[in-house]
């Protein structure tokens, strides 16, 4: 782990004015000379003790659950922002252009992309391989995520009940937190459709390079993304990539090893799983390898922390 000191400061409620002036406070105190902030809660206290100490901030935006039209007091945070922010930054294309055009008080100020980097170091380790052959050979898909309504894991489950009923020996791994209500709801779901022993739930996983070793196609089924690490960490890993259209598409745009279903349903998966399987081993191997140097280049996590570093310079 990295030898960087850390204070957590506690937060609670909608508004939280103690936590704010400890936050003013601690910037005084440790004489800090630039506010970094993530997510939209984050961003607007932020702002609001940059305004107050004059220390410049840079707000980060991950997705678009942080500028949604049903956000309270939207047009108040938006402005805190806009007033304080020496930098904006999102995660990706498609939120930058949705942060400049539709929030009237940011019209017009620069939206920096920088992607989320991953690190690479082990995932680029793991061999790139041919898929097995769905007979005699198992097809493990992995799902990667904490069970949350916006994963759709209802349609993961689809996909392989699918798969099972025109017989191709496929099996599902979803790893994250199953712990919740819609995870007992997810596998009840599961249980009367008889695919009980095609999906397993291995919780919340710390080693991402054995999930990824152990899986053949990484399957995304969301309804929404901003910029998940799963993808790029599965494209560093050599992953091929079947998802649904999710906000993931300019990220994937142009990647040969990566396939886009046309909508939210188990039989357009089914038609762009057809088409990964049909490759030709080498062609897919070629393509694999391509997509982990374009990542390793593009979404590491040096690649990130020169992006800002840069932004923070220029401010």
């Amino acid at each position: 782990w990295y030898s960087i000191e850390y204070q957590i400061i506690d937060c609670k409620g909608s508004f939280n004015f103690r936590f704010l002036f400890r936050l003013i406070r601690l910037i005084r105190k440790e004489r800090i000379s630039h506010i970094q902030a993530h997510l939209l809660g984050s961003n607007v206290y932020a702002s609001l003790a940059g305004l107050v100490s004059g220390v410049p901030v840079t707000c980060t935006f991950h997705g678009h659950v942080d500028i949604s039209n049903t956000e309270r007091f939207k047009k108040l945070k938006f402005y805190f922002i806009g007033k304080a922010s020496e930098h904006i930054v999102a995660v990706t294309e498609e939120l930058s252009f949705k942060i400049r055009h539709e929030n009237s008080i940011l019209k017009g100020k620069e939206v920096s992309v920088i992607p989320n980097g991953i690190d690479t170091s082990d995932l680029k380790k793991i061999q790139i391989r041919k898929l097995p052959n769905g007979q005699d050979e198992t097809i493990i898909f992995g799902c990667l995520g904490n069970i949350r309504e916006a994963k759709n894991y209802f349609l993961a489950v689809d996909f392989i009940k699918a798969l099972t009923d025109n017989n191709v020996n496929a099996k599902l791994i979803i790893a994250g937190d199953d712990t919740k209500l819609l995870a007992k709801i997810l596998k009840s779901y599961i249980n009367t459709a008889g695919m009980n022993s095609n999906i397993d739930f291995p919780g919340f996983i710390h080693n991402i390079k054995m999930f990824f070793e152990e899986i053949d196609i990484f399957l995304m089924t969301s309804s929404s993304e901003g910029h998940p690490l799963s993808i790029t960490q599965a494209m560093s890993s050599g992953k091929p990539i079947l998802t649904t259209p999710s906000g993931v598409e300019k990220i994937l745009s142009g990647l040969k090893s990566a396939f886009i279903s046309q909508d939210h349903d188990p039989e357009f998966l089914m038609q762009k799983f057809i088409t990964l399987r049909d490759l030709p081993p080498e062609m897919l191997c070629h393509v694999l390898d391509v997509t982990r140097h374009v990542v390793n280049k593009k979404y590491s996590l040096e690649s990130m922390t020169s992006a800002y570093i840069i932004g923070y310079r220029e401010k």
